[in-house]
């Protein structure tokens, strides 16, 4: 018998269950790496995602830090204002003030400064005193300061006296 003549017999008797068993694990490996493949490309989906968000956020809040450290400067002029009375000083102070108002809102902040009368906000205002009143409970009585927030998110709350309803010891 010549070699050609054992190949041609031994390709004949090739074991069929072992080479089912041969495609089975190949077949299984495959879904493991595709199932490997996929959760990656999710994982790199969303870490461009992510990335993206975090861009967005840096741009928008970018002014954050500076913003807050003028802050306190813009509520002296504030105070400043509240007391003067009508006079030339008063006038060039809010001519200042607006300006550096008119500034600000061109990196995104936005002067909250509630009207009284209207119901108190706790996610923009913060109560630094409630006092009875005949106003009915959580109406704004007195802003004390107004509140800034940066593309819509609150850095300084407004500070703010608010109505604890009508006395009642006063009633009875």
């Amino acid at each position: 018998m010549t070699p050609e003549d054992k190949l041609d017999s031994t390709a004949d008797t090739i074991n069929v269950q072992e080479t089912a068993d041969l495609l089975a694990e190949w077949s299984t490996r495959c879904s493991q790496l595709e199932d490997q493949y996929k959760r990656s490309l999710a994982d790199y989906q969303n870490l461009l995602r992510r990335s993206q968000q975090d861009k967005e956020q840096l741009s928008l809040f970018a002014a954050e830090r500076t913003v807050l450290a003028i802050l306190p400067a813009i509520d002296n002029f504030h105070y400043a204002l509240r007391s003067l009375a009508a006079s030339e000083e008063r006038k060039a102070l809010e001519t200042v003030l607006d300006g550096l108002l008119r500034s600000l809102e061109t990196v995104g902040v936005s002067l909250l400064s509630p009207l009284v009368g209207t119901s108190f906000d706790p996610t923009s205002q913060e109560a630094i005193a409630t006092v009875p009143s005949p106003e009915e409970a959580g109406k704004v009585l007195e802003v004390y300061s107004p509140g800034y927030s940066l593309n819509g998110r609150v850095l300084k709350p407004v500070r703010l006296c608010v109505s604890a309803g009508p006395d009642q010891s006063q009633q009875a």
